[in-house]
């Protein structure tokens, strides 16, 4: 097969709103004073009272308190009849107000999904990305990213809810429990505002940097505090069924692979001898083979040795394969050293991003290269300083008790009837930060 170059436009996205949107507070009905009434009556008691006690019995010297208090009265009863009627037509524009920012929430979300769809397609798109038949008014999408795109070395794994890029906030918002209703429908608007629904699901391999929020944050050259997202350098991929888990490890790698750079980025697999069919489509990926131009035209009719796919049975051939990995992965160890020794600022080291997979969905003999895997120098490398080194790596098993503790994420894949869904944990996640 003879070498093809590939065109890469440049990339253009769809838009991804972000932002803060308050919503007003929700007007509050004056509470009507019970005792108001009773109140006014009492001048007028306390008058009969007196002209009894006094002995005159003139009820003449009541009328005009009487009159006064009845005229109080009336005065009250109109005013609160207006008050309720103002307090009406202003729930009535508030519910219109929520009516209309739940609309533009809606079409807010709408607009998120277009963009998370795009970038990260179902598998049918990412075929036609492949093939070269699905292209945007731009040009072909195929290896659009690049390593200086914010969701360069993200992973796809699925459909599902994710936190949106629009959030609207109720200001001075009250957690009182009598809380009007117009309240509560602000909060529940706030709430519902916070999550997208029926969204890809993403995590970065590598460290992101974002812009706002909190965390280890810093200032950007704009002014604005950006914070670093740390990536999932290590991750556990388990279920009961493995042939689930093979389709869903697939699938992300297709993702990975349509949209990253052969140039970025390289794939690295290794694996139980019983599972090299599974991936006899990874010897079509560029992202797996080191070639350059003439390098098919040897060779002709023999079988190629891959030198970064590897299921062979013998410790030597598997040894060989760290060697290789562990030979890339001190060498950019040393830039790193001799760049911080001479002062001359960090260097970056993490191109082209290695990402290796180790599948070990079988039967794993005592025998078997891959038993202590977890003791390999290359994957305590990985573990420890993946994230500057620009190197990730992921596990498949049917068992999580096979899956190195040092990994920093899992993701179990089941069957829930009929369909086929993922379960994404972190590490440490839900651990509380004792204070000593």
């Amino acid at each position: 097969m003879a070498v093809e170059y590939v065109e890469r436009p440049p990339r253009i996205q769809p838009e991804l709103p972000i932002g803060e949107i308050p919503i007003p507070q929700a007007p509050q009905e004056e509470k009507s004073n019970d005792q108001g009434l009773l109140t006014l009556l009492v001048p007028i008691i306390t008058i009969i009272g007196f002209v009894f006690v006094s002995g005159t019995g003139n009820i003449l010297f009541i009328i005009p308190m009487a009159g006064a208090v009845v005229l109080s009265i009336i005065v009250q009863l109109v005013g609160a009849g207006k008050q309720k009627k103002e307090f009406a037509a202003k729930a009535k524009a508030y519910t219109e107000l929520l009516s209309q920012l739940r609309q533009d929430m809606t079409r807010s979300h709408t607009t998120q999904r277009l963009f998370y769809q795009h970038n990260f397609p179902d598998i049918h798109t990412i075929l036609d990305v492949a093939a070269r038949t699905e292209t945007s008014r731009f040009g072909s999408r195929l290896w659009e990213r690049r390593p200086g795109d914010g969701d360069f070395g993200f992973l796809r794994l699925g459909m599902g809810n994710r936190p949106s890029t629009v959030i609207y906030k109720l200001s001075q918002a009250s957690g009182d429990s009598d809380a009007s209703n117009l309240t509560k429908d602000a909060l529940q608007l706030e709430q519902d505002s916070r999550v997208l629904t029926n969204a890809p699901i993403t995590i970065p391999l590598r460290p992101v940097l974002e812009k706002g929020g909190s965390g280890d944050e810093e200032e950007g050259s704009s002014g604005k505090s950006s914070h670093v997202v740390p990536g999932r350098h290590a991750i556990g991929i388990f279920g009961k069924n493995p042939t689930n888990i093979a389709d869903f490890a697939r699938a992300t790698l297709a993702n990975f692979t349509a949209f990253q750079s052969a140039l970025d980025t390289r794939v690295y697999v290794v694996g139980l001898p019983e599972t090299q069919p599974g991936w006899q489509w990874a010897e079509w990926l560029p992202h797996c083979t080191v070639r350059g131009i003439g390098d098919d035209d040897g060779d002709a009719g023999q079988p190629k040795e891959y030198e970064q796919l590897c299921f062979s049975p013998e410790k030597a051939k598997v040894q060989e394969f760290w060697k290789r990995i562990k030979k890339e992965l001190d060498g950019r160890q040393v830039r790193m050293r001799d760049t911080s020794d001479a002062n001359s600022g960090p260097v970056d080291v993490s191109l082209p991003f290695l990402l290796v997979v180790v599948d070990l969905l079988g039967t794993v003999p005592p025998e078997s290269p891959l038993k202590d895997v977890a003791a390999e120098a290359v994957v305590a490398t990985i573990n420890q300083h993946g994230p500057q080194l620009g190197a990730a790596i992921i596990f498949l098993s049917k068992e999580p008790t096979l899956i190195p503790s040092d990994c920093v994420a899992m993701i179990e894949v089941a069957a829930v009837g009929g369909r086929v869904v993922f379960r994404y944990t972190e590490v440490g996640l839900n651990t509380p930060r004792y204070i000593g």
